[in-house]
């Protein structure tokens, strides 16, 4: 997903080295694990963590090292599963609250991802990415009121971010807060000028408010940033459809089948060719 969350498991180490670490053969185990999977050892490192877990079935610490492994490893059910194990022995721990869901998340356990991030936000109210998962949770379950508001706190949080409010404008928009939805695209783009995505975005905003020459604008300006960016060019192809501007439209569809056609399936292939034949009569 966009925005992955980097975890340093120095800063939630829930049990403490003992004073001789040398002593303590799980702890052995443990920093073999971590420095594997720094290395990006991975399956090396998921070895270490259990066998120190074999050895001290209680050392948290250990079993966060192998969750954040196994979420590594794309083996999200596995770490799912460990997470579960870190909250029950470490309730307030908000970071592996949001970690179990986000691989509920990538799991599309939409129920469970909503449950876990909504969890890690009461513990956590300042980590902007845990309202940014918690808001595209709200969205794969179609709350699309919760999930503009948490997206809205996410921006709050972390005001200088052009990536959060040209999201938090996306989701607006979709509940129909054009107003809102403008203002917080107009803060991505004094953020962040020439960056693309940001540009599509407020474009598709000022499309649905009716603000069809400004969208334009943006969406032309998209392209040139980014000329390979195909849904903008069916959209452009829409508004000049709409303008009357047949050769400018024709040419956006035609240009958007090269760039996604490969992705289309034959129904939306020829619903575009359809849109084509119709302007060349």
């Amino acid at each position: 997903m966009r925005g992955a969350v980097i975890l340093s498991l120095s800063v939630v180490l829930l049990v403490a080295a003992p004073l001789d670490s040398r002593a303590d053969p799980a702890h052995q185990n443990y920093l073999r694990g971590m420095r594997l999977r720094r290395a990006k050892q991975y399956k090396r490192a998921e070895a270490e963590f259990r066998m120190a877990l074999k050895k001290r079935p209680t050392y948290l610490a250990a079993r966060l090292g192998l969750a954040h492994t196994l979420r590594r490893m794309k083996k999200y059910q596995a770490a799912a599963n460990e997470y579960a194990v870190v909250v029950k022995g470490s309730p307030k721990n908000a970071n592996a609250w949001h970690l179990k869901g986000i691989c509920h998340f990538r799991l599309k356990q939409w129920n469970q991802a909503i449950s876990c991030l909504r969890k890690a936000s009461l513990l956590d109210r300042a980590d902007a990415n845990i309202f940014k998962h918690l808001a595209m949770a709200y969205r794969k379950r179609k709350k699309m009121h919760q999930a503009a508001t948490a997206m809205g706190q996410a921006a709050r949080i972390k005001k200088n971010s052009a990536e959060l409010w040209s999201l938090y404008g996306v989701y607006l928009s979709l509940v129909r807060k054009h107003s809102q939805a403008l203002a917080a695209h107009a803060k991505a783009l004094r953020l962040s000028p020439n960056t693309a995505l940001f540009c599509f975005n407020a474009a598709v905003s000022y499309r649905r408010d009716g603000k069809q020459r400004k969208a334009l604008a943006l969406y032309l300006k998209a392209v040139r940033l980014k000329p390979r960016m195909a849904p903008a060019y069916f959209d452009l192809g829409v508004l000049y459809q709409a303008k009357g501007s047949k050769a400018k439209a024709i040419k956006a569809f035609l240009t958007y089948l090269r760039l996604a056609g490969y992705r289309l399936s034959s129904n939306e292939k020829k619903a575009v060719q359809d849109r084509i034949n119709r302007l060349q009569r």
